[in-house]
């Protein structure tokens, strides 16, 4: 599959085939923007626990978690918790041409 990069363009691409859950949330978006958080890592078990106690709404219980004890993964966020949390967290938009 190759790398981070591969694999994050590949979920932000409207041309693939549907191969997991978040492929069909993606073919459905109107839009889309990936963070990543480096060279300071944030644990994804992490994000989703901020993201929820900053006020995101779990959307699916057992989404992209199946691997820990989290409810979800997947969360429905105001914009402006997004800043909020890009901010506090340090984290940097994602490009897949860096």
């Amino acid at each position: 599959m190759g790398g981070l990069d591969q694999r994050v363009g590949r979920h932000l691409s409207k041309d693939k085939k549907v191969r997991w859950h978040i492929d069909r949330l993606t073919l459905l978006a109107d839009s889309m923007h990936a963070y990543e958080s480096y060279p300071d890592f944030v644990p994804e078990c992490e994000l989703a626990s901020v993201l929820e106690s900053s006020g995101g709404i779990p959307a699916v219980k057992g989404f992209g978690c199946s691997d820990c004890s989290c409810f979800t993964h997947l969360f429905r966020v105001e914009d402006r918790i997004i800043l909020d949390i890009v901010s506090r967290l340090g984290l940097n938009k994602f490009h897949p041409d860096d």
